[in-house]
């Protein structure tokens, strides 16, 4: 008797691709965009990253079952990328692997990478890998699943995104108007669902890493905001207007530098075509209301509440006054780690932080974006972040702040 053929079982696999230089935009505009096109259709996800491990390099992540790559994604990649590999190589001086492998150990232990550092991948090159879809990080298949979904969804966006850059916006105003929108659109605060307490993530997050720092980088953050004050504050009163009106008010047009002419985080207060805030909260709140019907089915365990130490934030009590409000607090911790509407916001505010990373947004760029989004919106709305964790730390769950959220099946 003949046996069925079974069907092959689709592969996450990823071509990990060597790249030194300074034009891995165009390397992704102009190599991966086409492969990523070419396989529409044929393959269940593809979607680009960056990453650091083994050196700089790019991920080009596919599922796709063994005939599909042999088929067509690797003989794709062959053509497309290694092509424009051979035809505008990085010309990068090589990198010493010693002088590195410091900053890779403190990254490994931060991001929870278990891969090996070394050795750094050849310049120019091309490697096949099982891709590591990070389950142990993200708690489980479906949060895994859910990522690559978001990954996929904002591929055009990241690409168009890219043009800009390439057009000339500065990266860091482009960044920064997507977390304004974020924060603006998409925080589900029973009181005030706006920017004006939807910004208190970005001091959070700003706070955590200025108080393991020392003191000059505080400085260096507030002059940064003290010299670009007036445009920080336009862009933040832009971006509301953008996305409440539906219109952007005209601005100054981009210049990119700062008095002093540095690199500009608020170079213009005119957010762009109104659209594209648009198309992104349009791209990304569909996925946080998939991601809450899951959460809320069981689909996706609850995580522990853990204690100040377990929860990474020990060692801030005592130079932080944001986290020390935070510390003790029952109230806030059951916010943080049982409502839905917050648990929905901050994977909301991660997926951006994520899609910053793939326009190339260093991660010491971002924070400096959170203080300075924090700052200037403290000043645009009279508000202070950490009278509103302190308020929230003191009020109890019967209050409408804590109004209680949808019950979660528990499987």
């Amino acid at each position: 008797m003949t046996a069925i053929p079974q069907p092959e079982e689709p592969q996450w696999r990823a071509a990990h691709i060597a790249y030194f230089g300074d034009d891995t935009d165009q390397l992704i505009l102009h190599a991966v965009r086409p492969v990523i096109e070419r396989c529409a259709g044929h393959v269940e996800s593809a979607y680009v990253l960056r990453h650091w491990r083994r050196g700089p390099h790019l991920r080009l992540v596919v599922r796709a079952t063994p005939a599909v790559f042999a088929g067509l994604v690797e003989p794709a990649v062959c053509e497309l990328v290694g092509g424009h590999l051979r035809a505008r190589p990085s010309t990068a001086a090589p990198l010493e692997e010693a002088d590195l492998l410091p900053l890779h150990r403190r990254l490994a232990a931060a991001e929870r990478e278990p891969g090996p550092l070394t050795p750094f991948y050849r310049d120019n090159s091309i490697t096949w890998e099982e891709h590591d879809r990070r389950i142990d990080v993200l708690g489980c298949p479906v949060g895994a699943d859910e990522l690559a979904l978001f990954y996929q969804q904002t591929n055009s966006l990241l690409f168009e995104h890219l043009e800009s850059v390439a057009a000339g916006l500065p990266r860091e105003t482009l960044a920064l108007r997507l977390m304004l929108a974020t924060a603006h659109t998409l925080c589900r605060h029973p009181q005030d669902p706006s920017i004006r307490r939807g910004f208190v993530s970005f001091r959070s997050h700003a706070e955590g890493y200025l108080s393991t720092v020392g003191p000059q980088v505080r400085d260096a953050f507030e002059q940064r905001y003290t010299a670009n004050s007036t445009v920080l504050t336009a862009q933040v009163r832009a971006v509301v207007t953008a996305l409440d009106s539906g219109a952007a008010e005209p601005g100054a047009p981009d210049t990119g530098t700062s008095d002093s002419g540095a690199p500009d985080t608020g170079a213009a207060a005119e957010p762009g075509p109104a659209s594209e805030l648009h198309r992104w909260v349009a791209t990304i709140d569909p996925l946080g209301t998939r991601w809450t019907a899951l959460y809320e089915a069981g689909e996706i365990p609850e995580t522990e509440i853990p204690a100040d130490e377990e929860n990474g934030i020990g060692e801030l009590l005592t130079t932080s006054p944001l986290h020390r409000a935070i510390n003790g607090s029952a109230t806030y911790k059951q916010m943080m780690y049982r409502d839905p509407r917050f648990l929905r916001y901050r994977l909301m505010l991660n997926y951006t932080y994520l899609h910053l990373s793939r326009l190339g947004l260093p991660g010491l760029t971002r924070y400096l974006l959170c203080h300075l989004a924090a700052n200037a919106v403290e000043e645009v709305y009279g508000v202070s972040a950490l009278e509103l964790v302190l308020a929230t730390a003191a009020s109890t769950p019967a209050t409408p702040e804590n109004a209680t959220a949808p019950a979660r099946t528990h499987r």
